[in-house]
C-alpha cells in the first residue's frame, strides 16, 4: 500500500487513491437519463458544527452505457461478475449558495456497499468527502440512509475520516458508513462503479493502492 493511502491521515481505510490508467470516456457522458434525483429547495442549509451553514446540493445520477462494464471488467478483472451498478454522478451548487453545498449525509443505496470513482470535475479546490459516526450507533450502517431527507445533525456525528479526492484520479471508497461531501462551488462530476464484499474491497485496496 502506498503512501496516497495515508496522504489525508487515514484510519480506517474508509478511502484511497488508487494507481488506475486515467478514464477516458469511450461512448461519451450520457446526462439525460437521471435515474436517482434529489433536488432540495434554495432555503434549505446544513448547519456545520462550526456554526457555519452550507447549502444543499442537487445531486442527480445517470445511466452510463451497458458497454462500460466490459471497459470496467478488462481495467479491474477482480470485479468480473461483482459489479452492480455503473453510472455517471454530478452533484450541484444548484442554488449557488455563497459558501458552497453539501451532499448531506448519507450511506449508499442500490449501488453497494463499496465503489471505485473517477473524478472528472471536483466541483472547488477544497471540496471534502468525510465519514462520520452516529452518536449511540454502530459504524457500519444499513443502505439508503438520508437519500430522502435530511438523516442527521452534525452535532449528532462524530467525524471519522476525511479525504479530497483528486481531479482526473481513481479513488476507491466505502458507501456503508455514513458519509458527505462538502465544499461544492460549481458541479462534481464522476464516473462510479458499485460492488459488495469486504473481501473483494480488501483485495483492490491492496492490489491497486
Amino acid at each position: 500500500m502506498n503512501i496516497y493511502c495515508n496522504k489525508y491521515h487515514m484510519k480506517k481505510n474508509f478511502s484511497c487513491q488508487l494507481n488506475l490508467p486515467k478514464f477516458e470516456p469511450l461512448y461519451g457522458i450520457n446526462l439525460d437519463e437521471c435515474f436517482f434525483f434529489n433536488a432540495p429547495t434554495s432555503d434549505r442549509e446544513i448547519i456545520q458544527l462550526d456554526g457555519s451553514k452550507l447549502g444543499v446540493a442537487n445531486y442527480c445520477r445517470y445511466v452510463a452505457d451497458s458497454r462500460y462494464y466490459q471497459y470496467v471488467e478488462n481495467l479491474i478483472p477482480e470485479l468480473k461478475n461483482h459489479i452492480r451498478n455503473i453510472a455517471f454522478q454530478q452533484a450541484k451548487n444548484f442554488h449557488n449558495h455563497p459558501n458552497g453545498a453539501e451532499m448531506p449525509v448519507h450511506t449508499d443505496g442500490t449501488r453497494g456497499n463499496y465503489s471505485i470513482q473517477f473524478l472528472i470535475e471536483s466541483g472547488g479546490p477544497h471540496v471534502q468527502t468525510t465519514w462520520y459516526q452516529e452518536k449511540g450507533m454502530e459504524v457500519i450502517r444499513q443502505p439508503s440512509i438520508g437519500h430522502r431527507k435530511l438523516h442527521a445533525l452534525h452535532e449528532d456525528l462524530i467525524e471519522i475520516e476525511s479525504t479530497i479526492y483528486e481531479n482526473n484520479k481513481w479513488g476507491l471508497l466505502v458507501g456503508n458508513v455514513l458519509h458527505g461531501v462538502k465544499g461544492i462551488q460549481t458541479t462534481r462530476t464522476a464516473f462510479v462503479i458499485g460492488f459488495n464484499g469486504k473481501d473483494l474491497y480488501d483485495k483492490i485496496l491492496q492490489k491497486y493502492s
